[in-house]
């Protein structure tokens, strides 16, 4: 085991074995060491098996990051740990426990329109003088409520339990309202402390007792600032339980329409589990036995419904091993009021058996950054320390190299500034700092957009931290454009721009003469086109498409377009392939997840939804491109949580952007919902974490730029934060250099764009894919099959959509495994209850109707023959569906996942089982796929394998079963394939793994002059 040097404070948390403990742990000081080591030692000291340690973290990324250190400790054993975030974790145990969360298997998740949509539909039918529906702005506070029932959600508050809130309020203010109204008079010379006195007792216990601690303290100053404090938040408690009361019954009305509709959002899957857990004694019985220890990182951002989840698990044991990490200054992510929320709920829960250790050796950055944080920090009035003093926390640098001051510098313009950030960098990287060490930060995405230009034309590598949004990119606006002409074939200005676009291949002095002649002839544009040669073939194919946008599936359309028009062939074929190619998948998977929401839904509705989300500021965010390894990185402070760099810089440091921002609560959630809303009065406190997150980044150097004008040249002046900072760790930069330089600035934005080694990009983009890569026999089958399939399909998923035959099999699929549920329950299911099974689910596939009504008659035929045939053998002892993804399967740290469709039980005491896999092709065509290195053979080794190397699989597989669902052409009888896997087999297909996982992480599929191809599939006919 090879565990790190600890200090005394570190040893003491890894070290305690029994019972609740707090570690507060500052930035810098090894949190995701400390909670691997404690793994570490558990495994170590107790005999503890992996699977029995649950660690919980905010992230996937925080998975990863756990994952990655636990192995460097303990080697193989770290991919057994369950270690997930909230949302993967709850989404294991409904997979788990299929038959347990019966009802939410019926749910689809709700998207992004449908959301706008249910919550409009609501505004539409408040009444008329609700405080939610403004006249002529019926959608004013959209955004608003859905915010606001978001966060209602994660804190685990029902639409009940919020009317039931916002109940006492009304009542609170009926009882009290005269006497606040008479208080608010009172002049502040007459102001006495009996008149606090008699407000203490009165308040006490309610909404308003906060606002009288430590009245014996003030002075007649004092006195006044607090009665107008009293009487401003009187005044917005009074001013705003209208409004509340409102969204209790929006909050309300959201649930019951989510229901109606079928569909669950976001938020639901881990309410899902903990109502699950509160009413199912067994389930929540099988999780407080396998966890015996649980650890929590990031506990300051997780919320009420998933600290909910983690006190169900614990509430067996009065003195639970629970280990939780946090720390309220870098509470960034719960909303506002509950930053201090979690680590005293978790104090108060077990203040008579909770450790306390506070962790304040900061291995990152030097003292004088930490200084400057401190400083910073110190003036939040609410910190952890004011209610827990153990916990008091200062924190000082293990290591003091050459600390230097954090640096300031103000410019005249932006200009100036963003040049003063290329040129600082491009000398940081010229003396030997690599550019992934540096990190500029700021407060929004738009932000990066001027600098990025600047660091291509200096060549200068940079990596752009997400949030990029595809409508802005302009090849995506192109095929939207082709997608909103085909809807409405009378635009002629549209079409005009859509002919510019690169994937058409029409010359522009074509298009000026047909534009041209279309005037003169007093035609529309598309009339012209039909009638001119070089024209038509395009124009009818747009009369072809608009026919196909009303008769197919969105989903099967946008796949037609993106290939017959050229789309996908200029995107395969481009320099940038790989950026377009993301963002083409994007926007497919956005279709898709649209497409399965409404069967129904059609090109008229994309072009619809295409203007909501324009709209409601809405963006489709861009899924995360990792090409450029050693990069500098741009991101905002949010997405810096958790990284660290050499050099900081953070930017745009101005008042209004960082520190007192003005708030427009036109709909806020009412004080005191929490159990412990303590948080400060100051409207600077969330900000100022931020802030302290940004700078608690740097290692080696801090440095702070702002502009004195912003880009219209109104003038605008430093951060209140900048003021904070203790003025002996900061060192003003003399910019009148840069200042200087504008000729310089300006020749610099008239560089040519150098041309980027794209081959090495989409290499880097690869190994980013494959950074987490887990093989599944899928991927095994299609990469020996042929390397460019697996790469197009598996890795890069170029956007294809499910055809018939896919979409019969998973509707078969879906319907033995409800039929094989509801056998486990008592009796055999009717052969109807079979056949309506399976038009439920093949009634849910996006395909066309004619494809719908063919696999309908074809699969009720299908099922009849295979339940008369197999009537008199179903088995009653099974497990239907059992997924390996959260087990933590590896042979020889290859990570490996599938999911078997059933598991029949042959002997209860010896645990042997035979694993069954449905295939619903034609057996007879299936007999080299059954040979010895036939790919369905090696699936049921495949599975094998994974039954033996997962620790969490309590059974013995002993044989594996092909069941062919329809019957053979030739003899009309239905086929089994049995097959027992022998040792020598197993070998072989542990050989084949590890060549292919070799080739892999090697990139060989790359290699595709070099590499065998089958010559075959549609990517190798697409390259030929």
């Amino acid at each position: 085991m090879n565990t790190p040097k600890l200090n005394p404070e570190q040893a003491a948390a890894v070290k305690h074995i029994d019972g609740p403990m707090i570690v507060l742990a500052g930035p810098g000081t090894g949190k995701t060491q400390i909670i691997a080591a404690r793994i570490a030692h558990l495994l170590d000291s107790t005999q503890m098996d992996p699977h029995n340690i649950l660690c919980l973290t905010f992230t996937e990324s925080g998975v990863v990051a756990m994952r990655k250190r636990l192995i460097e400790m303990i080697g193989t054993a770290a991919y057994y740990v369950r270690i997930n975030t909230f949302h993967s974790f709850c989404n294991d145990v409904i997979k788990d426990f299929p038959e347990k969360f019966l009802s939410t298997r019926e749910l689809e998740s709700l998207t992004d329109l449908e959301r706008i949509q249910v919550f409009r539909k609501i505004l539409d039918n408040l009444p008329s003088d609700s405080p939610l529906s403004p006249f002529g702005s019926p959608y004013f506070y959209l955004k608003d409520c859905t915010y606001a029932v978001q966060n209602l959600k994660r804190e685990n508050i029902s639409p009940e339990n919020f009317h039931n809130f916002v109940n006492k309020i009304e009542a609170f203010l009926e009882e009290h309202g005269q006497v606040l109204e008479q208080f608010s008079q009172i002049h502040g010379n007459q102001l006495k402390e009996e008149h606090f006195t008699a407000l203490a007792d009165r308040f006490e216990g309610t909404i308003l007792s906060s606002y009288f601690r430590g009245i014996h303290e003030l002075d007649k100053k004092g006195r006044t600032k607090q009665k107008n404090e009293i009487k401003a938040a009187y005044l917005k408690i009074k001013n705003s339980v209208g409004k509340q009361q409102a969204l209790s019954q929006v909050y309300k009305k959201y649930q019951s329409e989510l229901s109606s509709r079928g569909r669950y959002d976001y938020e639901d899957m881990i309410l899902f589990v903990v109502d699950a857990f509160k009413h199912n004694e067994e389930l929540l019985a099988h999780y407080q036995e396998q966890f015996q220890y649980i650890l929590v990182d990031e506990y300051q951002d997780t919320n009420g419904a998933q600290n909910e989840v983690v006190r169900l698990i614990a509430e067996y044991f009065e003195n639970p091993n629970i280990f939780v990490v946090g720390d309220d200054k870098q509470s960034i992510y719960r909303f506002q009021g509950a930053s201090l929320e979690n680590i005293l709920f978790f104090h108060n829960l077990y203040k008579d058996h909770v450790k306390l250790v506070s962790l304040k050796e900061n291995f990152r950055s030097h003292q004088t950054i930490l200084d400057a944080s401190d400083s910073l920090i110190n003036f939040n009035e609410h910190s952890i320390t004011k209610f827990i003093p153990e916990l008091k926390q200062s924190l000082l640098a293990a290591k003091n190299h050459n600390p230097a001051k954090v640096q300031l510098a103000e410019f005249e313009s932006k200009q100036s500034e963003h040049y003063f950030l290329a040129k600082r960098i491009e000398e940081l990287i010229q003396n030997g700092t690599e550019p992934s060490e540096i990190a500029i930060l700021y407060r929004n995405n738009y932000e990066a957009e001027p600098l990025m230009e600047l660091f291509l034309r200096l060549k200068i590598p940079f990596r752009l931290e997400a949030g990029v949004n595809i409508l802005a990119d302009q090849n995506i606006q192109k095929l939207i454009g082709l997608l909103r002409f085909i809807h409405n074939l009378d635009d002629g200005q549209q079409l005009f721009y859509l002919m510019h676009s690169e994937f058409l291949n029409f010359a522009p002095l074509d298009i000026y003469k047909v534009t041209r002649k279309s005037s003169k002839d007093r035609k529309t544009l598309f009339e012209t086109l039909l009638e001119t040669d070089l024209f038509k073939p395009f124009a009818e194919k747009c009369l072809k498409w608009q026919m196909q946008s009303v008769n197919k599936p969105i989903m099967e359309f946008f796949d037609i377009i993106i290939k017959e028009s050229g789309y996908l062939d200029h995107v395969m074929k481009s320099e940038t392939k790989v950026e377009e190619l993301n963002r083409l998948n994007t926007l497919f998977d956005e279709i898709k997840a649209l497409n399965r929401s409404n069967h129904a839904f059609k090109l008229s509705d994309l072009i619809e939804y295409f203007e909501l989300l324009k709209e409601n500021d809405i963006i489709i965010k861009e899924q995360e491109l990792k090409t450029q390894k050693n990069a500098l990185r741009l991101m905002t402070t949010h997405k810096s949580k958790g990284l660290e760099f050499e050099h900081v810089f953070i930017m745009n440091c101005v008042d209004k952007h960082w520190g007192n921002k003005r708030r427009y609560e036109k709909l806020s959630l009412p004080k005191g919902l929490l159990t412990n809303d303590v948080d400060s009065k100051t409207q600077n406190e969330d900000e100022r974490r931020l802030f302290y997150v940004a700078m608690t980044r740097a290692k080696q150097s801090l440095t702070l730029t702002y502009a004195v004008k912003n880009e219209r040249e109104r003038p605008q002046v430093p951060s209140i934060f900048l003021e904070e900072i203790n003025p002996e760790c900061l060192e003003k930069l003399d910019t009148s250099k840069i200042e200087d330089e504008a000729i310089n600035r300006l020749q610099t934005i008239f560089l040519e764009v150098p041309k980027v080694d794209h081959s090495e990009e989409e290499a880097n983009f690869a190994k980013s894919l494959l950074e987490n890569y887990t093989m599944s026999v899928t991927h095994l089958n299609n990469y020996l099959k042929c390397p460019r399939l697996f790469y197009y399909r598996n890795l890069l998923r170029v956007p294809s959509a499910k055809n018939k035959n896919a979409a019969f099999g998973s509707a078969v699929h879906e319907a033995l495994k409800d039929f094989s549920l509801e056998h486990k329950k008592g009796s055999l299911p009717s052969e109807d209850y079979l056949i309506e099974s399976f038009e439920k689910h093949m009634n849910r596939e996006v395909i066309t109707q004619q494809d719908r009504r063919g696999g309908l008659d074809f699969g009720r035929q299908t099922l009849k023959d295979y339940y008369n045939a197999h009537e008199d053998v179903f088995r009653q002892n099974t497990m239907p569906e059992y997924d390996f993804s959260s087990h933590g399967v590896n042979l020889n740290g290859i990570p490996l996942t599938g999911k078997l469709d059933k598991i029949e039980f042959l002997n209860e005491e010896a645990k042997a089982v035979h694993v069954v896999d449905y295939k619903t092709g034609n057996p007879d065509s299936k007999r080299q796929a059954l040979g010895q290195n036939g790919e369905y053979r090696r699936q049921i080794l495949f599975y094998k394998l994974l039954c033996d190397l997962s620790p969490r699989f309590p059974y013995d597989m002993v044989s594996g079963e092909i069941d062919f669902v329809q019957k053979s052409k030739k003899d009309g009888r239905f086929r089994k394939e049995v097959i027992r896997p022998s040792q020598s087999e197993i070998e072989q297909i542990k050989t084949e793994i590890t060549e292919v996982y070799d080739d892999i992480k090697n990139l060989r599929f790359l290699n595709t002059d070099e590499w065998s191809n089958c010559g075959e599939c549609e990517y190798c006919d697409f390259f030929a």
